[in-house]
């Protein structure tokens, strides 16, 4: 993460978890902010985010700065191996995109560009009450 810790796999472990793809410069990335705080938020008991910054060369203090002047509640990875995982979900073309996973990790959908609020929070209470 920005703060040089892992994330692991049993922190997000029987949550929902949503994996948010997306880069600094992308006024799309920068437009969903606000709304995925909202829903961190609002599910924080059931849910994660996990946002992957696809850009090279960032340093990490402009990714705390970026994360500070976006009042960014949630975890912000950084780093040579969320390429690695781009290419794991097979290859990101645009940017936001993002993957949402059940509590148990399978897979319930994905999201490409911006994506109503409404839309994220339907799939979240769906997939916390397992349907």
């Amino acid at each position: 993460t920005q703060d040089g810790k892992n994330i692991s796999i049993d922190e997000l472990k029987g949550k929902v978890v949503l994996v948010d793809f997306f880069a600094t410069w992308c006024p799309p990335c920068r437009a969903e902010i606000p709304h995925l705080v909202n829903l961190q938020t609002k599910y924080k008991d059931n849910f994660s985010i996990v946002a992957v910054l696809v850009e090279e060369d960032k340093k990490v203090e402009d990714v705390k700065d970026f994360i500070n002047e976006y009042k960014i509640n949630y975890s912000v990875t950084v780093g040579e191996p969320n390429f690695e995982l781009s290419k794991m979900v097979g290859g990101v073309r645009s940017l936001p995109f993002m993957i949402m996973y059940d509590k148990n990790g399978k897979y319930v959908t994905h999201y490409i560009g911006a994506v109503p609020e409404e839309m994220i929070e339907y799939d979240i209470k769906r997939a916390i009450e397992g349907k």
